[in-house]
């Protein structure tokens, strides 16, 4: 088989494995996780990174999503919109976050529209959930 690189990138791609659904963008592997707002669109997960070789899985899932868009494959995976900016080196600004998690958006934006310079304990700090202990961040 010799093919020259145009016959590669003209040709399509067909990937298919007997007997088993594509689960790269589950959010039962820890890479991803559906968005706050839906259950249909993904996001990376925070916790990615404690995914055994997550870099390299997230280097085969760029892979993927690459092919996919090289021959206009539609995947059954939906990312969030602050993903797809990403993807095409947009900034981001505040109102993508309203994409991610609509009432830490909305909590942001009362802060950035009002005078809280008076407001007591007011701290900057996220309580998450990290292998079962919720703790300050």
């Amino acid at each position: 088989m010799c093919y020259s690189r145009k016959d590669l990138q003209r040709s399509k791609l067909y990937v298919s494995f007997v007997g088993e659904e594509g689960e790269l963008f589950n959010p039962y592997y820890g890479l991803f996780e559906y968005s706050a707002n839906d259950t249909y669109t993904v996001q990376i997960s925070p916790m990615s990174a404690f995914v055994d070789n997550h870099h390299e899985w997230f280097r085969f899932s760029g892979r993927i999503l690459g092919l996919a868009l090289i021959h206009q494959y539609l995947l059954d995976a939906f990312f969030t919109r602050p993903f797809y900016k990403g993807l095409l080196r947009i900034p981001c600004d505040l109102s993508d976050l309203e994409y991610l998690d609509e009432e830490f958006h909305q909590s942001l934006q009362w802060m950035k529209d009002n005078d809280i310079e008076d407001m007591l304990d007011l701290t900057f700090t996220v309580n998450e959930e990290v292998f079962g202990q919720l703790g300050p961040h």
